[in-house]
């Protein structure tokens, strides 16, 4: 069967255009439509079925690749004999389709990142505790007594507050920028044929069509069709969710085997963790598999799914509550017990005496500023160790 044949035989490649140069996929043309999908679990098992039927490569023998990819000058029965795609080929490729880069995810302003820090725990009670004691000044004010007292205390707990609250967002900002720092003085390289010659270049310089050497130890930078192998085995879990790496083969696979499943396609992000070969990149950038999946929903599934909390967050939340309530609980007792003696009398007096003092005297001010103190401390030793921390209640 020829591959026009073959082509127009298979139903999945109903919306080709323009066979040679571009697969419109139903997937992309979701894509393209910008169509949202509900994260749910079932989304899960619809978005693989969505990307699987955007793959029609894997079904493809080597020979009907050389017919689809004219322009790598693919040799079918050796194919390490392949000349590859012209360095001006390649070129306007690269023009054309664009890097073989994602779009950067959106960061946090640091405006929001601040705000963000007073969701502490300890800070919230200190917090509390703060307008509080302004409450209780203000509640003694209108009864006459002009005790700033309460006042002074409302200030330093919220300047405390402020204060570490700037250290915890120093401490993410110098994490973002050596994280940042780093990515630069590390770019990807990736081992090409181009004008029937081995090349090293930057991985986001690799276009659709380019002859690919797969070497052990070496990341996978684009979706790739695997044509030789020589003991070549790939980790894949990341993408496909096998636990144990695949030993891969060049052969076509069935016309019911999913790409998932089939031996012969390299996954962007994984690793190759023994033996060699050969593959042609058929898919970069934003059109991978990774990217294609976090569209069909799989990631804003996992982003919905709450956090591990680290053992400090767990006592910390722990501790919180268990002084909330106990201070509530006291507040509530004495100040009942105040107005039963005085016959409810003067009760405005007992709620600021009798139940947020109490409260106020119940939150350990001193607390909050110890264990960030402490935090710091960590972490700046962690710091000359090459080891940095973006968020202080992490550590633990």
């Amino acid at each position: 069967m020829t591959l026009k044949k073959y082509c127009e035989s298979d139903c999945r490649l109903k919306h080709c255009k323009d066979l040679p140069i571009d697969l419109e996929l139903g997937f992309f043309a979701r894509w393209r439509r910008n169509d949202k999908v509900t994260p749910t679990k079932a989304n899960i098992s619809e978005a693989r079925n969505d990307v699987g039927t955007s793959f029609v490569e894997h079904h493809l023998t080597i020979e009907q690749l050389k017919d689809l990819y004219p322009d790598s000058y693919i040799h079918h029965e050796f194919p390490e004999r392949s000349d590859g795609l012209p360095t001006e080929e390649a070129r306007k490729r690269l023009r054309d389709g664009g890097c073989n880069v994602l779009p950067p995810p959106k960061e946090e302003s640091l405006f929001l990142v601040f705000v963000k820090q007073f969701h502490f725990k300890l800070w919230l009670l200190l917090t509390g505790a703060a307008f509080l004691s302004i409450a209780a000044y203000f509640a003694h004010y209108a009864n006459g007594f002009n005790e700033p007292l309460n006042l002074y205390c409302a200030f330093i707990l919220l300047l405390v507050v402020l204060f570490m609250c700037l250290i915890s967002l120093w401490q993410e900002y110098k994490a973002r920028k050596v994280i940042k720092n780093f990515i630069k003085l590390l770019p990807s390289k990736a081992i090409v044929i181009r004008d029937c010659e081995e090349k090293e270049i930057n991985s986001e310089d690799i276009v659709v069509g380019d002859l690919v050497i797969i070497r052990s130890g070496s990341r996978i930078p684009a979706d790739i069709r695997i044509l030789q192998t020589n003991c070549l085995t790939i980790e894949m879990s990341e993408v496909t969710g096998q636990t144990q790496p695949v030993e891969c083969t060049a052969e076509a696979a069935a016309s019911y085997v999913s790409v998932f499943e089939s031996r012969n396609v390299a996954f962007r992000g994984s690793y190759c963790t023994e033996g060699d070969g050969l593959g042609i990149v058929i898919r970069t950038g934003k059109f991978t598999v990774d990217i294609m999946l976090v569209l069909g929903g799989i990631a804003n599934l996992h982003t919905q799914m709450m956090p591990a909390k680290s053992k400090l967050q767990q006592e910390l939340r722990a501790i919180t509550q268990f002084i909330s309530v106990l201070a509530i609980c006291m507040a509530a007792v004495m100040f009942f017990i105040g107005c039963i003696v005085a016959k409810f009398e003067n009760v405005l007096d007992h709620f600021v005496i009798g139940f947020l003092v109490v409260i106020v005297a119940n939150v350990p001010q001193g607390l909050p500023a110890t264990v960030m103190s402490q935090l710091r401390i960590i972490a700046r030793r962690m710091a000359q160790k090459n080891i940095y921390i973006r968020k202080l209640d992490l550590i633990g």
